[in-house]
């Protein structure tokens, strides 16, 4: 077992989890994400194993408490406020890693997608950093990212890469 810091989510069925330096705004965005209907698994400290019969590395929520912390709010029980058995899950196959950054939007190429790899307990997960800045609508941009990344491993097809393929013809 690993754990991890940030915050866990499925979205779309697909398990991810936030990571990002204190304060960035992890939490928050979680809680938007569920607002939106998607569901939540764990806040802050995030357990992954390798304990599923497929042997995929999976995010688990052992103690099955569901308290996110939101600064200036408290603690905040995610399934009594939402009201709902289907806003928070237990355990999820870990797909993907969002990692929120402060870098300068300016800074980066147009034609740059921050996207990579990490390695998680021997198991390569794909990892997108994704960009805070003034009015960004970082919920849906998760749930475009997680859209994305599920239709290229159900099709093989990049939007990005085939942009940029189009373009080189031309």
């Amino acid at each position: 077992m690993q754990t991890i810091h940030g915050v866990a989510l499925s979205i779309y069925g697909c398990g991810i989890i936030i990571c990002g330096s204190s304060g960035i705004g992890k939490s928050e965005l979680a809680l938007e994400l569920v607002s939106h209907g998607h569901q939540f698994i764990a806040d802050d400290v995030v357990n992954v194993s390798r304990a599923d019969a497929e042997n995929h590395v999976t995010i688990i929520n052992p103690d099955k408490q569901f308290f996110i912390n939101i600064r200036g709010l408290g603690f905040i029980d995610i399934q009594q406020i939402f009201n709902k058995q289907n806003s928070i899950k237990n355990s999820s196959k870990l797909d993907m890693i969002i990692q929120l950054s402060n870098m300068d939007l300016l800074t980066i190429d147009p034609l740059e997608q921050l996207r990579d790899t990490t390695e998680i307990l021997g198991t390569q997960i794909s990892r997108y950093t994704l960009i805070k800045g003034v009015s960004r609508p970082l919920a849906v941009l998760v749930e475009v990212l997680v859209k994305q990344y599920l239709e290229q491993n159900s099709t093989s097809f990049d939007s990005h890469e085939a942009f940029i393929e189009m373009h080189r013809k031309h």
